[in-house]
């Protein structure tokens, strides 16, 4: 899993009109890829989407999925589903022989 790095925002440059994405998206693209920042689109002067480059959208949801696993094993923990190390390791290796 790669390491979730989002620079600072910089709304000079990182705020674009719907428009620039219409006449100019390989630079907006680019633009989104070379800085690592999301870049706001707006539309009508309002925020209306976020284009950010792949290899960040992939560690965004990397990340959650990470925190996700995490709060699920508190609430498991919490709730009394959890196991000792010697039977989690007895499962595995039940599991194991199947």
């Amino acid at each position: 899993m790669g390491t979730l790095r989002v620079p600072m925002r910089n709304f000079s440059e990182d705020v674009r009109p719907v428009s620039d994405l219409r006449r100019k998206a390989h630079e907006v693209v680019n633009h989104a890829r070379e800085s690592r920042r999301p870049l706001l689109i707006t539309q009508r002067g309002r925020g209306a989407a976020v284009l950010i480059a792949v290899e960040e959208w992939d560690a965004l949801e990397s990340r959650n999925e990470l925190l996700e696993a995490i709060v699920r094993g508190d609430r498991d923990f919490a709730e009394g589903r959890a196991v000792g190390e010697k039977n989690a390791l007895a499962r595995i290796r039940k599991a194991a022989r199947k």
